[in-house]
């Protein structure tokens, strides 16, 4: 098998996303929420690691908003991290924690839109005009954790191959 073969982007939000991106070509060739358990996080994990035992983890690292966020939504922030955290390090995976500022520095360079979360579909469209960045075809609308999820894969990705 080749080393780093995929690399898992992961945008830890609660409307995150978990994707899986080849490290050769930058296809997405998977997307889905982030798990709602402890358990689902674990198994998405352990198959992918099972199937692709070099794979690389890209995660977005959080950090609260002073005056932006409540104090119970910083402690689910916080927990939630957390747990993603154990899960990742009780399977011995690699990751890289990328603070936001930081990928969105380089993959935002030259993308018009008033904030970041337009700046960054803008980008996605570029990079993958094909994808629609949804969890299901019933979908319209296209996904902020699938878009950044994917933005900070392809930022690790670029570093790996």
């Amino acid at each position: 098998m080749a080393v780093n073969e995929i690399v898992i982007g992961i945008d830890p939000g609660l409307k995150g996303a978990l994707v899986v991106v080849d490290t050769t070509s930058g296809q997405l060739l998977v997307a889905v929420p982030m798990p709602p358990s402890i358990i689902d996080l674990y198994k998405f994990f352990h198959s992918t690691k099972a199937v692709y035992p070099s794979a690389i983890i890209a995660c977005e690292k959080a950090q609260t908003i002073p005056g932006r966020q409540s104090v119970k939504g910083a402690f689910t922030q916080g927990r939630n991290f957390g747990v993603l955290q154990g899960v990742i390090t009780m399977l011995h995976m690699p990751v890289h924690y990328i603070p936001p500022l930081t990928w969105q520095a380089e993959m935002h360079k030259g993308a018009d839109g008033p904030g970041p979360k337009e700046r960054s579909l803008c980008v996605a469209k570029n990079l993958w005009p094909c994808e629609k960045f949804t969890f299901t075809e019933k979908q319209i609308k296209p996904q902020d954790g699938i878009v950044d999820a994917l933005l900070i894969a392809e930022y690790l990705r670029r570093r790996v191959k």
